[in-house]
């Protein structure tokens, strides 16, 4: 009103120096300072006496989390400033403050690659409307605040990508449901116990999953592949000089696995020489799973490695089932084996030179051009439109999915040489949308007959990325998800077979 003193809206406090500045800069002038990370502010009050000083005296407005739900909803007439950093890393945020306020409410637990697309998705005019979204980040929030935050904000729904042990519970406690979809692969032997699932609804992209979820006590767990958004992949403009730049016969685009692969391996050799009868013979048991992981690697994509794991170290992992430890020791070594068959496989190709886009992991590899990191967002895009050929390689101990890199490279319109899977077949026509091998050798083989066959080639990945846009695509796995909720949907989903049909070819 007249007469009070000018304000400014902070955008992200961080540890307060900007704050202090334009505090400074203007003896009369009121900040009102939001952040959504607890421990930050209390640093920037610890480290900055005159920020506790202006909040004594009435010149700094602290606001933290959900209260951005009152900022914008409130508006408050003045200039808004973003900090230079966090107002980039703050992202939902920033999109809800710049949005009209929408009917329906979401939470999404942050943490996980796919979130932001997740939101993006939410946001849209989705049947019964659109959401707005606001982060729940439960690793680094208080108990008291995450309860603040679901009792301000009153979400229709809390959506997480991948399981979190006692988010169920919580949400069960708030009366809310929460939407749990699993895409990334887990070291624990078993889904912890549940007995508060709560409105929970566990999605999972591994129908070997579904049983281990039922377990643990949750009454609805679906089986619902991987799927790709459309609006961030995309062919790019055929004039696009990066087509040119990216341009190869092969290329795979993604992590050696070595890094996890060393640490998991090495966590499984420790928790062997602290077991008694391993105390002294680390060697011993790095040579014996050298030779697990040989044998393996022989078998190609038979998965065999429970088995042989069994063989050479029956007495310890029978141990370790009774020790409480929580990891299992499979998952562990598994890495391992998924880094050699990914190397294997790229071997298979060295007379094609296949372009490598990944982790360092990848450096050293004969027969191949390692090309650095590719950008997750528009490089990626470029690099998977220019290939020839897209080599997709899997994980050998989830040999049943359809990867994320397969619908990825497809929306971009490339053509895709998958590892073969059963979801491949329930999803796609393979042959005719997208192709797949089961070998190293017809890896080989057929790589050499689609680099011959260009424009057969061309009119795969065009059937493949229609095939994607009519029954892959991020919002229509959304829109399934919320149906089996009881959102209004175009049609309801009354059990887990209505589920499978809508998302199979």
């Amino acid at each position: 009103g007249a007469g009070e003193a000018p304000r400014v809206v902070l955008f992200g406090l961080g540890l307060g120096e900007l704050a202090e500045a334009l505090l400074c800069a203007a003896p009369e002038r009121r900040v009102v300072a939001w952040d959504r990370d607890p421990w930050l502010m209390r640093q920037a009050l610890a480290r900055r006496p005159a920020l506790v000083k202006a909040v004594a005296a009435g010149r700094l407005e602290l606001a933290l989390g959900v209260e951005i739900q009152r900022l914008r909803d409130e508006p408050i007439e003045a200039p808004r400033i973003a900090h230079p950093l966090l107002g980039e890393v703050y992202a939902l945020e920033r999109v809800f403050l710049a949005r009209r306020p929408a009917q329906r409410h979401a939470l999404l637990v942050t943490g996980e690659l796919f979130v932001d697309d997740v939101a993006a998705t939410l946001r849209e005019q989705l049947p019964g409307g659109a959401f707005d979204v606001l982060p729940l980040e439960p690793d680094r929030w208080s108990l008291e605040e995450l309860s603040f935050t679901v009792q301000r904000f009153e979400p229709q729904v809390v959506f997480a990508v991948n399981h979190r042990e006692g988010m169920a519970e919580f949400c069960a406690r708030h009366e809310v449901p929460l939407v749990v979809w699993e895409i990334d692969p887990s070291l624990d032997r078993e889904v912890a116990p549940c007995p508060a699932p709560g409105r929970t609804h566990v999605f999972t992209w591994r129908a070997a999953h579904v049983a281990a979820f039922e377990r643990a006590g949750f009454p609805s767990v679906h089986h619902l592949p991987l799927a790709g958004n459309p609006k961030r992949r995309q062919p790019p403009p055929a004039e696009a000089p990066e087509l040119a730049e990216l341009a190869c016969d092969v290329s795979f685009v993604g992590s050696s696995l070595r890094v996890n692969a060393e640490a998991h391996r090495a966590r499984f050799l420790e928790v062997f020489e602290a077991w008694p009868p391993g105390t002294g013979r680390r060697a011993e048991a790095e040579a014996a799973l050298d030779e697990v992981l040989a044998k393996q690697e022989a078998a190609e994509r038979r998965w065999i490695l429970p088995e042989l794991l069994r063989e050479r170290f029956g007495d310890f992992l029978a141990a370790w089932e009774t020790s409480g430890l929580r990891e299992d020791p499979v998952a562990l070594v598994a890495e391992s084996a998924g880094a050699r068959h990914r190397a294997a496989a790229l071997s298979a190709l060295a007379p094609f030179a296949p372009r490598i886009w990944g982790d360092t992991g990848w450096r050293d590899l004969p027969g191949a051009q390692w090309m650095g990191p590719a950008g997750h967002r528009r490089q990626l895009s470029h690099v998977y439109a220019a290939s020839r050929i897209n080599i997709d390689v899997g994980r050998p101990y989830q040999p049943e999915i359809v990867t994320m890199r397969v619908f990825d490279a497809l929306l971009c319109g490339g053509f895709v040489l998958a590892e073969d899977s059963e979801d491949l077949h329930q999803l796609f026509h393979v042959g005719v949308e997208v192709e797949s091998w089961s070998s190293f050798e017809e890896l080989a083989e057929k790589t050499a007959r689609y680099l011959a066959e260009p424009k057969r080639a061309r009119a795969i990945a065009a059937q493949g990325r229609q095939a994607c846009l009519e029954r892959h695509t991020l919002r229509a796995r959304i829109e399934d998800m919320l149906a089996v909720v009881g959102f209004d949907h175009r049609s309801p989903v009354a059990t887990p077979g209505d589920l499978r049909r809508r998302v199979r070819r």
